[in-house]
């Protein structure tokens, strides 16, 4: 077991704190799969994780926990944002049947409770899981917002 910062986790009610990970993490809401990597996973999707959390509980219920299936880890298609970790997926085959689309609207709804501008991340629910990645928005001109 080692110890990491993950500052600004569960931002939304929580104070900051540290959090110790393991193969099976379930600490406020979220568990990793065995083999997940995320200790150097970007803060633009860190301070999306309470976001992430609320969503996937407000449609599954109170006691859901959500499950981090992938950070810098495994194997993704070439130019994958997993690699420069500002990707997760989390899975779906424990969600209520039909409901991961109501996940992916909510957390880009939650996003923007947070001050963030829900344009800035790709949410896509990819059936076995809903991949979450930080991609800056650019406009037609080709400049950043």
């Amino acid at each position: 077991m080692y110890k990491i910062k993950i500052l600004t986790f569960f931002s939304w009610k929580l104070k900051k704190k540290s959090i110790f990970v393991t193969n099976k993490i379930n600490m406020e809401g979220i568990r990793m799969k065995k083999g997940v990597n995320i200790t150097e996973l970007s803060p633009k999707i860190k301070d999306i994780l309470p976001a992430v959390i609320k969503a996937c509980k407000f449609v599954n219920g109170k006691d859901y926990i959500v499950t981090i299936t992938s950070g810098n880890d495994g194997k993704h298609m070439k130019g994958s944002k997993h690699y420069i970790n500002e990707a997760i997926d989390i899975r779906t085959k424990d969600m209520k049947a039909n409901k991961s689309i109501f996940v992916v609207i909510r957390i880009k709804k939650y996003i923007r409770e947070l001050g963030r501008n829900d344009w800035d991340y790709d949410i896509i629910d990819e059936g076995t899981h809903i991949h979450i990645e930080y991609d800056k928005f650019i406009n037609k001109k080709g400049g950043k917002i």
